[in-house]
């Protein structure tokens, strides 16, 4: 009971913040620890918060997505996912090679598209790890895929061309997790060659 209601104080929090920030511009100021860490000064709703603000918050400074950008945002939807990838080895889908994770995703476009569709009624996307950031792309991954639509009616193409224009701008961030964290500030302190690329 603590636990839920820490978390329902939290995001009663997120959203209260993000209801009065609604379709404004705001920043954050930061601070580096003693290791050199950056992190903000602001409570709740910020990019290293919880799920629900991470969901929430989106770039002013949009982007074209590009192919690259399509494809980090396929791997951020099976990395917030997080949940079973269909292996023989039993790999979650944010365990899974880069590529494997994209192809997945691909594989089950359908069903996230269903999700932004009417996430009140399909209701699956609930089960992923980080549900707030996985229907964010899901949502992202629509307003994509009808971009490519419209544009494929502009430009007057055949329905199999469109799906190659990725110029859509995008607001959206993937959040990419470090590896072998623990092991940074040895590596650091140490200044050790051998195992510093392997923890980024």
């Amino acid at each position: 009971p603590e636990a839920r209601a820490t978390k329902l104080r939290e995001a009663k929090s997120v959203g209260s913040i993000a209801h009065r920030f609604l379709g404004k511009t705001f920043y954050h100021r930061y601070y580096f620890d003693f290791r050199g860490r950056k992190y903000p000064e602001t409570a709740y709703l910020h990019e290293q918060g919880s799920d629900l603000a991470r969901g929430l918050i989106q770039r002013v400074d949009k982007k074209p997505l590009g192919k690259d950008g399509f494809f980090w945002m396929m791997v951020g939807i099976a990395s917030t996912w997080a949940g079973d990838a269909g292996r023989e080895d039993g790999l979650k889908t944010d365990k899974i090679p880069l590529e494997d994770r994209f192809n997945w995703a691909l594989d089950n476009e359908e069903i996230f598209l269903s999700y932004s569709e009417s996430p009140k009624v399909n209701q699956g996307w609930m089960k992923a790890d980080k549900p707030w950031m996985f229907l964010a792309l899901c949502f992202e991954l629509k307003k994509l895929r009808m971009y490519q639509i419209m544009r494929s009616k502009e430009l007057n193409v055949l329905c199999y061309e469109f799906f190659e224009d990725y110029s859509m701008e995008s607001s959206c961030e993937v959040y990419i997790d470090g590896s072998n964290n623990g092991s940074q500030h040895l590596s650091a302190l140490t200044r050790d060659e051998v195992t510093a690329p392997h923890v980024n």
